[in-house]
């Protein structure tokens, strides 16, 4: 097994091997010094040192590597992601001092970064990237683009260890993009408010105080009234409008309710999450959340800040907001809380969808399209629905939400994820059941499963005639087919089962996986961006249309 890179410091060695067959990923590598020290980056015999140190490699998705953390000081040693499934099957041993084991990339594809601990302390930090291999980069972005268009958020949540670019625009935004802001704001508040702290902008108060009167510098209303009523100079103290520099400036209390807003969404946030079923990476996300929460309280708690008051606080951001660095710096931040976000080259660097999610979330988007084309239908605007559950975003499921296509050429009825439970001899929950009624026909219901999985094997492809799905996914085909019955115990209800996973072989019209569709029931159907002419083909000839 070929060691993909090697990294050195003074205090650890993190050696992570690539199997063998991998195919190199040309991407930039990155490792950073959190300590001070240097670190030494080794790939493919070259070496580059510093605090900073670069070279060209990364991962492939669905990718088992091996990795060795060794600590050089006998100090424990620990290597953390993002995503904690991502170093999940990591082993320590030799009281800490070592860590080893695989690490699985999974189906994700975009940059991760992954820290190295030394005696609980973060030491060093590599960024990499994950590359597809099932589908291009531009296929990714494209099924990207897609999906967030079809509502804010979908294409970001949930969190992965994988990373991409997105820009702020107008509109609301969504929980995982708001989250996304909410780091970047973070991050940028931390140096805009310490320079707002050294040099703040204060403004000059005149509100009524008891002073001496040897302090008087002119007499105000309320000194004139107090000495007409019988005071006189010689009393300890008069009513009078002193000038005094304070705190409580209308900038200052915009910011503090704009943070406060910030607080309390995310308080709402964190207990929808905290009721949701726990799982590893819900745990992660919360401990996450956490951590944002302390850091907005610590930007809470400046003294600038407290000596505001958030309830007199300007809808509008005052002028002087925008004509300083650091206040115009902060504003930005937060400003940025209140705007969507979109998945596309730009500013924020934000956590993605996991492939195999946004695969499946994408196919089921364009099945709706092929459909309105073939039944020569209105495409629906907003087909299934979004939902927003904690900070996670996604389709509606089930029949309340079917999307339902009549159109010249017949009617097509699309429902996600049904559960058949008393209908079905097992529980099932195919990705998509769709009801076809050509005009004048008889209703077909044909079930299409959406698998991010391909075998590119040289036994599949003699087998089939092309690349094709796992055989467990082809066997689950069989089993829709045949375990879900209709109302009453119909047998037969389902008429095909089709797979759609992500391919671009042209022989697929002669491969043995289109033509079973016609003659066993069950076959797939190969889908990407760009690719769509076989879905098109198969629901014009369920639907009969010449």
């Amino acid at each position: 097994m070929p060691d993909l890179f090697l990294l050195t410091t003074d205090r650890v060695r993190l050696t992570w091997t690539a199997p063998e067959g991998a195919s190199p990923v040309d991407d930039r590598l990155v490792a950073r010094s959190l300590g001070g020290g240097p670190v030494t980056l080794t790939v493919a015999g070259r070496t580059a040192t510093g605090v900073r140190a670069e070279a060209t490699g990364g991962l492939a998705e669905e990718t088992t590597y091996a990795v060795l953390l060794r600590s050089l000081t006998g100090e424990p040693v620990a290597l953390v992601a993002p995503d904690p499934v991502l170093t999940g099957s990591l082993i320590v041993s030799e009281a800490g001092r070592v860590v080893h084991g695989p690490v699985r990339t999974g189906a994700s594809a975009g940059r991760t970064r992954l820290t190295i601990t030394v005696g609980g302390v973060p030491h060093a930090e590599v960024s990499l990237g994950v590359a597809p291999t099932k589908a291009t980069p531009d296929e990714v972005a494209a099924m990207r683009a897609a999906v967030e268009r079809a509502g804010a958020g979908l294409a970001l949540s949930p969190r992965r260890p994988a990373r991409a670019r997105a820009e702020p625009e107008a509109g609301p935004g969504s929980p995982a993009g708001w989250l996304a802001a909410l780091e970047a704001g973070v991050d940028a508040l931390g140096p805009a408010m310490a320079s707002i702290e050294r040099r703040p902008w204060t403004e000059t108060d005149r509100s009524v105080a008891l002073v001496r009167p040897a302090s008087l510098r002119r007499a105000s209303p309320e000194t004139v009234r107090a000495l007409r009523a019988g005071a006189t100079l010689g009393d300890a103290r008069l009513p009078a409008r002193p000038p005094r520099a304070t705190l409580d400036t209308p900038a200052h209390r915009w910011l503090a309710s704009a943070l406060s807003r910030a607080a309390s969404r995310l308080a709402r946030l964190r207990r929808d999450e905290a009721a949701r079923t726990p799982t590893v990476r819900r745990a992660a996300t919360l401990a996450h959340l956490a951590t944002l929460a302390a850091r907005l309280a610590v930007l809470a708690a400046s003294p600038v800040l407290q000596a505001a008051d958030a309830r007199r606080a300007p809808d509008v951001p005052p002028l002087v907001l925008r004509r300083r660095p650091a206040y115009a710096e902060a504003t930005d931040a937060l400003r940025l809380l209140d705007q969507g976000l979109g998945l596309r080259a730009g500013a924020l660097d934000v956590a993605l969808q996991s492939l195999d999610v946004l695969y499946e979330t994408w196919a089921a988007l364009v099945v709706v399209e092929a459909a309105a084309r073939a039944a020569g239908a209105a495409l629906p605007i907003r087909p299934f629905g979004v939902a927003t559950v904690g900070a996670d975003v996604r389709l509606r499921s089930g029949r309340r939400h079917a999307v339902r296509l009549d159109g010249s050429q017949g009617c097509i009825e699309i429902v996600r994820q049904p559960l058949f439970a008393g209908e079905a001899l097992l529980r099932q929950r195919p990705d998509l059941v769709l009801t076809v009624t050509p005009r004048g026909g008889v209703p077909r219901r044909v079930v299409l499963d959406a698998k991010y999985r391909r075998d590119d094997r040289e036994a599949t492809v003699r087998r089939y005639g092309t690349p094709a799905p796992p055989e467990d996914a082809l066997g689950a085909l069989h089993r829709y087919r045949d375990a879900i019955v209709g109302p009453g115990g119909r047998g037969g209800w389902i008429g095909e089962a089709a797979a759609l996973f992500p391919s671009r072989d042209d022989a697929w019209r002669t491969g043995r996986l289109w033509t079973s569709l016609a003659t066993l029931g069950v076959g797939a159907i190969p889908l990407l961006p760009g690719r769509t002419e076989a879905l098109d083909a198969y629901l014009r000839r369920v639907l009969d249309v010449r």
